[in-house]
């Protein structure tokens, strides 16, 4: 959380490290600010996750992240550039979609608690 609140203001600075070329810059400094919103979302994903996997309950994680990769992020980090006028951000936002259901997912299925009965 921190680190995306740093990386928030200081997204130009960073960028600058690498390059700096103005409208280089520009493009990559939105790109980190979408990534932020993305890496917040990421932590709660993360936190579920590895609580149903520490469970013993591995099928759902990993049928959750075959689908959320495969018919969500892709989908989304192909079309939305296409079909929207997202142009090159609309990857990233393809991919902060792809989260944020994992997220949903993991907290409905984390609070109906059938990882609890889970035998190992």
């Amino acid at each position: 959380m921190i680190i995306s609140v740093a990386v928030l203001i200081w997204a130009e600075a960073i960028v600058r490290v690498f390059d700096s070329d103005p409208a280089l810059v520009a493009v990559a400094a939105l790109f980190l600010r979408i990534a932020c919103a993305n890496w917040i979302v990421m932590g709660l994903t993360n936190v579920f996750q590895q609580c149903v996997n520490g469970a013993g309950d591995t099928m759902i994680p990993m049928v959750v992240m075959l689908v959320n990769m495969w018919l969500m992020q892709i989908p989304l980090a192909y079309f939305l550039p296409k079909i929207t006028g997202l142009g090159v951000y609309g990857v990233r936002w393809g991919i902060v979609a792809g989260t944020v259901a994992a997220a949903i997912i993991y907290t409905v299925y984390f609070r109906m608690g059938r990882w609890k009965r889970k035998k190992v």
